[in-house]
């Protein structure tokens, strides 16, 4: 039986992917915005410990034929950055479903709801 207090999906489009669990947002970018920014060549995260707002710059991703940018769906503190994408931005082309990008403590859980409806949140 799956933890009702656990949810997942995509956003934005399909170019976001999320997970919901114990207060903690995980994000990520999927393959389909992947495959729209070509290679992976630079990354951008905010740093670990690092207050944020809904509607704050969250992450940006360059590659060999576009960029992207992605505002913050929720007030929280960031938790974790994964450095391993920073270090290496190929490795988001490798396994995006694995290679999160940001996790966040979140203030106010009901600040997700717009990313379980499918929306663009932030």
């Amino acid at each position: 039986m799956s933890n009702p207090a656990e949810h997942s999906g995509e956003t934005d489009q399909g170019r976001i992917w999320w997970h919901w669990a114990g207060g903690t947002l995980t994000l990520g970018m999927t393959g389909a915005a992947i495959s729209e920014l070509g290679e992976p060549e630079e990354v951008s995260l905010p740093e670990e410990g690092e207050s944020l707002e809904s509607g704050d710059i969250l992450f940006s991703c360059g590659g060999s034929t576009g960029s992207y940018e992605w505002a913050c769906p929720v007030e929280g503190t960031v938790s974790a950055v994964n450095a391993a994408v920073l270090d290496d931005p190929l490795v988001l082309a490798e396994d995006p479903l694995e290679s999160w990008l940001v996790r966040i403590e979140v203030v106010d859980e009901s600040q997700i709801a717009p990313l379980r409806s499918g929306k663009k949140a932030g």
